[in-house]
């Protein structure tokens, strides 16, 4: 079984999402701008019977990673500036919160946001934890305002990728996450925007280096791929669990997480 995980290099940065440090530095921050289907909706989303009403929402955040624990790579929400254009009054939606994916088995993700609504009091919005989070650094997800057993509710839908000028995340080019975690082989698929050394490394969570795929390797502008057989540096098989795939280039690195079965 294989599985396929993708890394995007964007513009001048390579994902920006640097991985927290020993110490408790923090990672540079990535813009993220919201797409289609976007979307605020307040009404009935239980047994209740009354319409709910939807609106367009756009804007932007910043995403900055935080160091990781052993299972999740964690990120801060930061500066969020959304517009929900609802046709008699636009509302501004301002806030930060919490954003996290990883794993032991399936892949989960989870955000929570304080959020004032058109200058209101701040408010929790949370999604919970949710199976998703294969397409990071692609963001697909919603939260909401009171649980999923309250009968009227506020329900924020986000369709966010990186804002900046580069390769899509979306790109046809590179395929989405494949089934994690993997038994035998994963292949890892990347793109970078300028040619140059790559890095491409397996780490376990204490931050050893496992395996080594590339060594400064000079590639060139595209989708390049490297697969590991879950093996060590000295041919041993590395033991079941969590590991990152580290990807360093143009100066910048990001963390990809897989588990390994066996």
């Amino acid at each position: 079984m294989r599985v396929s995980v993708t890394a995007v290099a964007l513009g001048f940065v390579f994902l920006g999402l640097t991985p927290g440090k020993a110490g408790g530095q923090t990672g540079s921050s990535t813009p993220y701008s919201l797409s289609s289907p976007s979307n605020f909706a307040r009404g009935c989303f239980g047994p209740c019977a009354c319409p709910v009403l939807q609106s367009k929402l756009t804007g932007t955040f910043d995403l900055r990673s935080l160091p990781p624990d052993p299972m999740f790579s964690n990120y801060a929400v930061e500066d969020v500036k959304w517009v929900a254009n609802e046709s008699a009054h636009p509302l501004a939606i301002t806030g930060s919160g919490t954003y996290r994916v990883g794993g032991e088995v399936a892949v989960q993700e989870r955000m929570t946001l304080d959020l004032s609504i058109d200058g209101g009091p701040s408010e929790r919005y949370d999604s919970g934890d949710v199976s998703g989070g294969g397409d990071f650094p692609r963001i697909t997800i919603a939260v909401r305002l009171h649980p999923s057993t309250a009968c009227f509710d506020t329900v924020i839908t986000i369709d966010a990728s990186p804002g900046v000028l580069g390769i899509d995340p979306r790109d046809a080019r590179l395929p989405r996450m494949s089934p994690n975690p993997f038994a035998s082989h994963v292949d890892v698929r990347f793109a970078i925007v300028r040619e140059g050394p790559v890095e491409l490394t397996i780490l376990d969570l204490s931050g050893r280096r496992v395996r080594r795929l590339a060594r400064g390797e000079w590639m060139t502008a595209g989708v390049h791929s490297r697969v590991w057989d879950g093996m060590e540096e000295d041919g041993v098989a590395a033991p079941a669990g969590l590991y990152r795939i580290r990807i360093e280039a143009d100066g910048r690195a990001t963390d990809r997480t897989v588990v390994k079965l066996r």
